[in-house]
């Protein structure tokens, strides 16, 4: 059977920016020796080896569809003949190319698509709570990467895409009640079928305990845009230092603050960025919150393991593979009332939930895990629990194998 995978970047290397999980997929499929895969994703440049096609194209990230990009797939379905088309995501106009592409050749009824999140769901919320000079403001970097307003415009308009691209398929993977409610709001003729996503294999092997904590530290893995609601951690932290002032967030991820160094750094600082470090100067959160930067698979893992609370605050989530990791590790944990969230925690039994902009909950469920200190290990051992039963790897496999027998024979 062939496969044919698109992918944002290449699914056979374990990025250091993420996506092992990704990789280790891959792999465990191609070891089953019964499908012939090949990988498509955009790149710096155009090249061909073995079963790999990178196209060179600035598609990944655009807002315009390339009619170049498009007769291209024409060109790769021709040569390939896939029995099965998987798209990973719907966020890049580079997918929607090969449906339109695939529509043309008579395969789009041999495509599957990856649900992983929404553009239009992320412009609706993308400004949320954010004051209007930081929604309207430009600092240089802004120039030419975007600020809060025209992000969120470039969010809409592939969000069209989007919405064309799943009204011309039949067929889509999903996992949690959000995403299932989004495409049947779209296309209410969609086939859905349940399909989890395996983790990173280091958060399979190791567990979460208070004693090996360091108290009073909360562990964002990720928050360089607005999205990921870090002006409300912040004002969130403010209230729980009055009664914590030792208390640490460290933020995982590209630093939204860094602005140190050289007049090239300084100007890599976005308005959202210098919203934050102002929100931390007024609160007198220097050294309270901790910027760590990138974090690969091992010091990541480090990290959920020595924090007392791990927190998921985004204004929007489908199934944040983050949250599975600490879920997984039995990190007490914490996330917004968004998107998928409610499906991963059953509040107050393996974690609890807050709503997104009531930053004073939020500091109340911290307060509330700090001072359970080792009887957060309940919470912990009921997170284990639901999580290895959603991150069963053959569940999954099995899942994924049943869809594609499904395809072939269309």
């Amino acid at each position: 059977m062939k496969v044919l995978w698109l992918t944002s970047k290449d699914p056979l290397v374990n990025h250091s920016s993420g996506g092992g999980w990704f990789s280790s997929l891959c792999q465990s499929l191609r070891a089953l020796n019964e499908y012939e895969f090949y990988f498509c994703f955009p790149g710096k440049r155009d090249e061909e080896s073995d079963n790999t096609f990178i196209f060179k194209s600035r598609q990944k990230n655009s807002s315009k569809i390339n009619k170049e990009v498009v007769k291209r797939f024409e060109k790769l379905l021709e040569v390939i003949c896939p029995d099965v088309i998987h798209v990973w995501g719907t966020e890049n106009t580079f997918s929607f190319a090969l449906v339109k592409a695939a529509k043309k050749l008579g395969y789009v009824n041999k495509i599957v698509v990856h649900i992983q999140g929404f553009c239009f769901a992320c412009a609706e919320q993308y400004e949320y709570g954010l004051p209007f000079n930081v929604i309207h403001g430009v600092l240089p970097r802004d120039l030419y990467l975007g600020n809060v307003r025209s992000t969120k415009k470039q969010f809409e308009k592939r969000g069209r895409y989007e919405k064309e691209l799943l009204l011309n398929v039949s067929h889509v993977f999903g996992r949690t009640t959000w995403d299932y409610a989004y495409c049947k709001a779209i296309n209410p003729n969609l086939n859905y079928h349940y399909c989890g996503e395996l983790l990173r294999d280091s958060f399979y092997h190791k567990e979460w305990a208070y004693k090996k904590c360091n108290p009073r530290s909360v562990f964002i893995s990720s928050a360089s845009y607005p999205l990921k609601g870090l002006h409300y951690c912040v004002l969130a932290f403010a209230e729980v230092v009055k009664q914590y002032p030792d208390a640490k967030l460290l933020v995982g991820g590209i630093s939204v603050v860094k602005s140190v160094g050289g007049f090239k750094e300084r100007i890599k600082l976005s308005r959202y960025g210098l919203y934050i470090k102002r929100l931390i100067r007024k609160y007198n959160l220097t050294q309270n919150i901790v910027f760590l930067g990138p974090l690969n698979e091992k010091q990541i893992c480090s990290q959920y393991l020595q924090s007392n609370v791990y927190l998921l605050s985004s204004s929007l989530e489908n199934s944040s593979n983050s949250l599975g990791e600490a879920m997984t590790l039995g990190v007490p944990t914490i996330a917004s009332y968004v998107g998928g969230n409610p499906d991963f925690i059953r509040h107050g039994e393996n974690g609890y939930l807050y709503p997104f902009s009531d930053f004073r909950l939020l500091a109340f469920y911290i307060i509330k895990i700090f001072e359970m200190k080792e009887e957060a290990e309940r919470l912990s051992v009921s997170s284990r629990k639901s999580s290895f039963e959603r991150y069963e790897k053959e569940k999954i496999l099995c899942e994924i194998i049943k869809v594609y027998g499904e395809l072939a024979h269309k």
